[in-house]
Protein backbone atom coordinates (compact mmCIF):
# COMPACT_ATOMS: atom_id res chain seq x y z
CA UNK A 1 0.00 0.00 0.00
CA UNK A 2 1.33 3.47 -0.93
CA UNK A 3 1.01 6.48 1.33
CA UNK A 4 1.20 10.06 0.22
CA UNK A 5 2.49 12.77 2.53
CA UNK A 6 0.91 16.22 2.67
CA UNK A 7 1.84 18.89 5.17
CA UNK A 8 0.05 22.22 5.59
CA UNK A 9 2.12 23.95 8.25
CA UNK A 10 5.65 24.99 9.03
CA UNK A 11 8.05 22.19 9.82
CA UNK A 12 9.03 21.48 13.40
CA UNK A 13 12.73 21.77 14.17
CA UNK A 14 14.68 18.86 12.72
CA UNK A 15 11.91 17.79 10.31
CA UNK A 16 13.67 19.24 7.27
CA UNK A 17 16.45 16.65 7.69
CA UNK A 18 13.90 13.84 7.71
CA UNK A 19 12.48 14.90 4.34
CA UNK A 20 15.28 13.07 2.56
CA UNK A 21 13.80 9.78 3.81
CA UNK A 22 10.55 10.50 1.92
CA UNK A 23 10.51 9.25 -1.66
CA UNK A 24 9.93 11.85 -4.36
CA UNK A 25 6.72 10.07 -5.40
CA UNK A 26 5.23 10.49 -1.93
CA UNK A 27 6.17 14.14 -1.65
CA UNK A 28 3.16 15.46 -3.59
CA UNK A 29 3.44 18.81 -1.83
CA UNK A 30 6.87 19.29 -3.43
CA UNK A 31 8.72 19.86 -0.16
CA UNK A 32 11.98 18.16 -1.11
CA UNK A 33 14.64 20.10 -2.96
CA UNK A 34 15.41 18.93 -6.49
CA UNK A 35 12.32 16.73 -6.69
CA UNK A 36 12.33 15.51 -10.32
CA UNK A 37 8.59 14.81 -10.25
CA UNK A 38 7.24 17.95 -8.56
CA UNK A 39 9.80 20.69 -9.14
CA UNK A 40 7.94 23.36 -7.15
CA UNK A 41 5.56 23.25 -4.22
CA UNK A 42 1.86 22.66 -4.81
CA UNK A 43 1.22 26.18 -3.49
CA UNK A 44 3.64 27.71 -6.01
CA UNK A 45 2.08 25.76 -8.87
CA UNK A 46 -1.41 26.76 -7.75
CA UNK A 47 -0.53 30.46 -7.62
CA UNK A 48 1.01 30.24 -11.08
CA UNK A 49 -2.14 28.60 -12.45
CA UNK A 50 -4.35 31.27 -10.88
CA UNK A 51 -2.22 34.12 -12.24
CA UNK A 52 -1.66 32.73 -15.74
CA UNK A 53 -5.01 33.66 -17.30
CA UNK A 54 -4.72 37.24 -16.01
CA UNK A 55 -1.30 37.95 -17.54
CA UNK A 56 -1.32 40.05 -20.70
CA UNK A 57 1.53 40.98 -23.05
CA UNK A 58 4.23 43.13 -21.43
CA UNK A 59 2.79 42.72 -17.94
CA UNK A 60 4.93 42.83 -14.85
CA UNK A 61 4.13 40.41 -12.03
CA UNK A 62 5.47 41.46 -8.62
CA UNK A 63 6.23 38.63 -6.21
CA UNK A 64 6.62 39.71 -2.59
CA UNK A 65 8.51 36.98 -0.76
CA UNK A 66 10.41 36.04 -3.92
CA UNK A 67 13.27 34.40 -2.02
CA UNK A 68 11.00 32.20 0.09
CA UNK A 69 9.98 28.60 -0.51
CA UNK A 70 6.63 29.45 -2.16
CA UNK A 71 7.69 32.73 -3.78
CA UNK A 72 10.82 31.16 -5.25
CA UNK A 73 8.74 28.43 -6.87
CA UNK A 74 6.36 31.02 -8.33
CA UNK A 75 9.30 33.00 -9.74
CA UNK A 76 10.69 29.81 -11.34
CA UNK A 77 7.38 29.10 -13.11
CA UNK A 78 6.83 32.72 -14.18
CA UNK A 79 10.32 32.93 -15.65
CA UNK A 80 9.87 29.60 -17.45
CA UNK A 81 6.68 31.09 -18.90
CA UNK A 82 8.69 34.15 -20.01
CA UNK A 83 6.62 36.45 -17.81
CA UNK A 84 8.40 39.57 -16.56
CA UNK A 85 8.81 39.44 -12.80
CA UNK A 86 9.59 41.98 -10.12
CA UNK A 87 11.21 40.08 -7.25
CA UNK A 88 10.69 41.72 -3.85
CA UNK A 89 11.81 40.46 -0.49
CA UNK A 90 12.78 41.50 3.02
CA UNK A 91 14.45 44.92 2.98
CA UNK A 92 13.17 45.91 -0.48
CA UNK A 93 10.93 48.92 -1.10
CA UNK A 94 7.53 47.20 -1.28
CA UNK A 95 5.98 50.32 -2.81
CA UNK A 96 7.46 48.99 -6.05
CA UNK A 97 4.37 46.77 -6.23
CA UNK A 98 2.62 49.86 -7.61
CA UNK A 99 4.68 49.40 -10.82
CA UNK A 100 3.27 45.93 -11.47
CA UNK A 101 0.07 44.77 -13.18
CA UNK A 102 -0.33 41.74 -10.91
CA UNK A 103 0.87 41.32 -7.32
CA UNK A 104 1.54 38.05 -5.52
CA UNK A 105 2.35 38.07 -1.82
CA UNK A 106 3.71 34.88 -0.28
CA UNK A 107 5.42 36.06 2.89
CA UNK A 108 3.27 34.88 5.79
CA UNK A 109 3.63 38.34 7.35
CA UNK A 110 0.20 39.48 8.59
CA UNK A 111 -1.23 42.44 6.68
CA UNK A 112 2.14 43.39 5.16
CA UNK A 113 0.54 45.05 2.11
CA UNK A 114 -2.09 47.77 2.37
CA UNK A 115 -3.51 50.78 0.50
CA UNK A 116 -0.01 52.12 -0.12
CA UNK A 117 0.98 49.02 -2.11
CA UNK A 118 -2.23 48.13 -3.98
CA UNK A 119 -3.76 50.21 -6.81
CA UNK A 120 -6.96 50.10 -8.88
CA UNK A 121 -4.76 49.28 -11.90
CA UNK A 122 -3.77 45.94 -10.39
CA UNK A 123 -5.62 43.37 -12.44
CA UNK A 124 -5.14 40.73 -9.75
CA UNK A 125 -3.67 40.49 -6.25
CA UNK A 126 -2.92 36.98 -4.99
CA UNK A 127 -2.71 36.81 -1.22
CA UNK A 128 -0.99 33.51 -0.46
CA UNK A 129 -0.56 34.31 3.22
CA UNK A 130 -2.50 32.21 5.72
CA UNK A 131 -1.72 33.24 9.26
CA UNK A 132 -3.89 31.74 12.01
CA UNK A 133 -3.53 33.72 15.23
CA UNK A 134 -4.71 32.64 18.68
CA UNK A 135 -7.43 35.19 19.42
CA UNK A 136 -8.21 36.78 16.06
CA UNK A 137 -9.45 35.82 12.61
CA UNK A 138 -7.13 34.23 10.10
CA UNK A 139 -5.08 36.92 8.41
CA UNK A 140 -3.35 37.11 5.08
CA UNK A 141 -0.47 39.18 3.73
CA UNK A 142 -2.89 41.84 2.47
CA UNK A 143 -4.70 44.11 4.91
CA UNK A 144 -8.47 43.83 4.43
CA UNK A 145 -8.63 47.62 4.07
CA UNK A 146 -7.05 47.12 0.61
CA UNK A 147 -9.43 44.38 -0.59
CA UNK A 148 -11.69 46.75 -2.56
CA UNK A 149 -8.85 48.48 -4.40
CA UNK A 150 -7.62 46.00 -7.07
CA UNK A 151 -9.73 44.64 -9.89
CA UNK A 152 -9.51 41.14 -8.38
CA UNK A 153 -8.09 39.58 -5.23
CA UNK A 154 -7.86 36.09 -3.74
CA UNK A 155 -9.30 36.39 -0.22
CA UNK A 156 -7.93 34.83 2.94
CA UNK A 157 -9.34 32.42 3.86
CA UNK A 158 -10.96 30.80 0.83
CA UNK A 159 -8.74 32.03 -2.00
CA UNK A 160 -5.61 30.06 -2.84
CA UNK A 161 -6.30 27.20 -0.39
CA UNK A 162 -9.17 25.45 -2.21
CA UNK A 163 -7.25 25.58 -5.49
CA UNK A 164 -4.17 24.21 -3.73
CA UNK A 165 -6.25 21.23 -2.59
CA UNK A 166 -7.20 20.65 -6.24
CA UNK A 167 -3.51 20.74 -7.22
CA UNK A 168 -2.62 18.27 -4.46
CA UNK A 169 -5.43 15.91 -5.49
CA UNK A 170 -4.38 16.17 -9.13
CA UNK A 171 -0.80 15.29 -8.17
CA UNK A 172 -2.00 12.40 -5.99
CA UNK A 173 -4.13 10.93 -8.78
CA UNK A 174 -1.36 11.41 -11.37
CA UNK A 175 1.28 9.67 -9.25
CA UNK A 176 -1.05 6.92 -8.01
CA UNK A 177 -2.45 6.11 -11.45
CA UNK A 178 0.86 6.74 -13.20
CA UNK A 179 -0.98 8.80 -15.75
CA UNK A 180 -0.62 12.34 -17.07
CA UNK A 181 -3.69 14.40 -17.81
CA UNK A 182 -4.55 17.99 -18.60
CA UNK A 183 -4.14 20.18 -15.48
CA UNK A 184 -7.06 22.16 -14.11
CA UNK A 185 -7.27 25.78 -15.22
CA UNK A 186 -9.22 28.88 -14.34
CA UNK A 187 -10.44 31.46 -16.81
CA UNK A 188 -10.14 35.12 -15.85
CA UNK A 189 -13.68 35.66 -17.16
CA UNK A 190 -15.00 33.16 -14.58
CA UNK A 191 -13.79 35.23 -11.62
CA UNK A 192 -16.40 37.32 -9.87
CA UNK A 193 -15.65 40.33 -7.66
CA UNK A 194 -15.97 40.08 -3.88
CA UNK A 195 -19.13 41.57 -2.41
Amino acid sequence: MAYEIITRSFFPEGFQEKLSAISYEKDIDGLRDNNPIFQVSATSETIFRIVGPFVEDNDIVAVVGAKGFVGGGVIKLLEEGEITTLCLDYGDDLLQTRNANIVISATGVPELLDERHITPEHRLVVDAGFIPLADSPILGDVNRSAYDIPQGITPVPGGVGPFQMATLMERLVAITCEKEFKPWTIQASEVTPLD
